[in-house]
């Protein structure tokens, strides 16, 4: 099936549920599927277009500067792909597609979850000779960031594999995990850096690192969850230096007590944002300047309900809003934090090409300017790609 451009048509609703106007304008644009169909979802009328229509699943996607990157499987086929407004669906990589700088291999997996900047695309991918990397997609070309066939940093030993990378326009950054050990590092200006490995004190602790979840780049800074055998918590890694930004001695704001769990976490620039369990709470939480704020708990009501948040889980971040998947009871949807007020995008209430939605999530990467992307999983199984676009105005403004 040719791939088609990727465009978008969309209605404007105007919510005054809350002290706030907020017009939501709403794109929803499914990759799986191949026709122009109306749908009602999230209160208005919507209509979305094809991407492509030949996947069998999508993983989640991401966005940054206005395009939209994810993996997919087909019928003998996976790879990882991008779409823009106005383009057709691009390749960036495939089993078809040999690895950089060599004639006759060529890639046999690929991770996750892509990372988008400036229109670089940064994937991890495996190879049949059976070589784990990280790679760039850039100028219509594909290079080899690192592999498995080059030394870890200070260590008499090679990489093993790799963990989801990530990018920002000045940086890459992932784990690298190696015989014994592993460790956070980033990519600036053609050098390899070392972040933290399990032979590096924790910031403000007495103990060694023990393991660490996936790095997120952005806006210049890396944040990551690191843990030790008797502490845990959320890092982060600028020009500033090397610094805490919330672990067990942190309390919890509005509650008593400090933290005790974490999630991986998400940034854009000074602003970070994680999931965290402590003082009795559950919830997402918003670091800036030093300072933690919350976003929403447990103790929070849903929007369109009477009942509380009681999960999150792949908080996103853009300029101090947040994107989240947020559940209430037994059904959940994703939610949008703006100017301190929450407001629904979807959920499982809602329908999408006129069935039901069995689930709903996000990357860490979802949240750009005035758009969401999420994947969705409907009734008859297929999966899709959707994008949400929004826009708001001061009370009382048209």
């Amino acid at each position: 099936m040719p791939m088609k451009p990727f465009t978008c048509m969309s209605n404007v609703l105007q919510d005054r549920s809350r002290s706030m106007s907020f017009s939501i304008r709403t794109t929803l644009v499914v990759i799986v599927l191949s026709s122009i169909i109306p749908l009602r979802a999230i209160a208005l009328d919507v209509k979305f277009s094809s991407v492509a229509g030949d996947f069998v699943s999508v993983g989640n996607a991401v966005i940054g500067d206005g395009m939209i990157a994810f993996r997919a499987l087909g019928e003998g086929r996976e790879g990882v792909y991008a779409a823009r407004e106005g383009e057709p669906l691009r390749t960036i990589a495939d089993r078809d597609a040999f690895v950089p700088d060599s004639r006759d291999i060529k890639f046999s997996g690929f991770g996750d979850s892509p990372h988008v900047s400036e229109r670089s695309v940064i994937f991890s991918a495996a190879t049949v000779a059976d070589v784990q990397g990280v790679y760039l997609y850039d100028r219509g070309l594909v290079r080899r960031v690192i592999d498995s066939s080059m030394k870890v940093p200070g260590k008499d030993t090679l990489f093993a594999s790799f963990g989801q990378p990530s990018i920002d326009s000045v940086q890459m950054a992932f784990v690298g995990v190696y015989d014994g050990g592993q460790g956070v590092y980033r990519i600036a200006n053609s050098r390899l850096y070392t972040i933290a490995t399990i032979d590096t004190i924790m910031p403000q602790g007495s103990e060694e690192f023990r393991s660490f979840g996936h790095p997120h780049a952005g806006g210049g800074s890396v944040v990551f969850k690191g843990l030790s055998w008797n502490n845990e918590g959320i890092y982060i890694f600028n020009s500033a230096g090397f610094r805490v930004v919330a672990d067990y001695a942190r309390p919890v704001p509005q509650a008593v007590g400090n933290f005790k769990k974490f999630g991986d976490p998400a940034v854009d620039g000074g602003y970070v944002v994680f999931k965290g369990v402590g003082g009795g709470r559950k919830g997402l939480y918003l670091f800036l300047n030093g300072e933690l704020s919350v976003v929403a708990d447990d103790h929070t009501e849903a929007p369109g309900t009477t009942a509380n948040f009681s999960d999150f889980a792949s908080p996103s971040v853009d300029a101090g809003s947040v994107a989240f998947v947020g559940k209430v009871s037994t059904q959940h949807g994703i939610y949008l934090y703006h100017r301190g007020v929450i407001y629904k995008v979807v959920d499982l209430y809602d329908t999408l090409e006129g069935q039901g939605i069995r689930s709903l999530s996000l990357s860490r990467q979802s949240l750009e300017g005035g758009a969401i992307v999420f994947r969705a999983r409907l009734d008859d199984g297929s999966w899709g790609i959707y994008e949400a676009r929004f826009e708001t105005a001061e009370a009382g403004s048209n």
